[in-house]
């Protein structure tokens, strides 16, 4: 993630990756960090995590509070309530990560691992490579004066971009099950609360659709990289991917378009909330 640095002459040359830092630390010319060290570098503590979760609960609970007390919720709090799973799920997973390191380890070393195969890329698959975590696999740390921002710091050469995968999708379905909440909901028109319902309908299974293919990878074909170009590569984006993006943007455009219409109850707050400790 950037925290080891090879310097030359005094000067930074490039960030080492993974397989850099474990093949010098076998071959005695790295002295790797303590875990407290990495955490005493870190600008992130366990109270600012803790508190941007309790934080983004505390919607939640107000979510949860207009429901028993009968007060409608609009559709752009359904989207942010979506959103609060994405972010829990975030700071779970990035609990022990280290964040805005600003002092790297200076490394030098007469000769550098050589370094691990890079596949070339063309501008536009980048994204495809960072929605399955395979982003690293075409990134050269030599060539880089800092760790690219999607770079997952992960070796090349394990399996965790396929958990990684399955992990995210099923965030995404439960993501996209809580839009399903305003399925009953009044709309300003017919027609918006059939696009909602569609694209809410779309968001949770595209991402099962997308799973499939995944599982089957993990399952069936777990030493053939070739299946992920002929299956899941067509798959994901030539057909889900589209789809999935156009649905994401369609709710977002109604979680604000039907804020035009809203009945007088949504203005009203749940009074008990308020005497409950909380960031506002």
């Amino acid at each position: 993630m950037g925290g080891f640095h090879y310097y030359n002459v005094g000067k930074p040359q490039h960030p080492l990756s993974h397989r850099d830092v474990v093949t010098l630390g076998k071959n005695g010319e790295l002295v790797p960090p303590t875990d407290e060290e990495i955490r005493n570098w870190s600008q992130s503590d366990v109270l600012s995590k803790t508190l941007a979760i309790l934080q983004t609960l505390w919607f939640v609970v107000q979510a949860i509070a207009r429901r028993i007390e009968g007060l409608p919720i609009t559709q752009l709090e359904i989207m942010t309530l979506a959103y609060t799973i994405i972010t829990v799920a975030m700071y779970v997973v990035w609990w022990d990560k280290p964040q805005n390191v600003g002092g790297a380890v200076r490394v030098a070393v007469k000769k550098l691992p050589e370094p691990g195969w890079v596949f070339p890329e063309e501008w536009y698959m980048s994204v495809f490579y960072i929605i399955t975590g395979g982003q690293d696999d075409h990134v050269d740390l030599r060539e880089e004066r800092r760790v690219p921002t999607f770079y997952s710091g992960g070796d090349t050469d394990d399996n965790n971009p396929l958990y990684a995968d399955i992990l995210a999708l099923l965030a995404a379905m439960v993501f996209g099950a809580v839009h399903c909440a305003a399925w009953h909901y009044d709309f300003p028109s017919h027609a918006e609360k059939l696009i909602w319902r569609v694209s809410s309908l779309a968001i949770v299974a595209l991402p099962a659709v997308m799973l499939i293919p995944v599982l089957v990878l993990l399952w069936w074909y777990f030493n053939t990289p070739e299946f992920v170009e002929r299956v899941l590569f067509p798959v994901m984006i030539c057909f889900c991917a589209p789809l999935y993006i156009a649905a994401r943007l369609f709710l977002l455009a109604l979680s604000f378009s039907t804020l035009r219409s809203l009945p007088p109850e949504a203005y009203r707050a749940v009074q008990w909330t308020l005497r409950i400790p909380h960031f506002t």
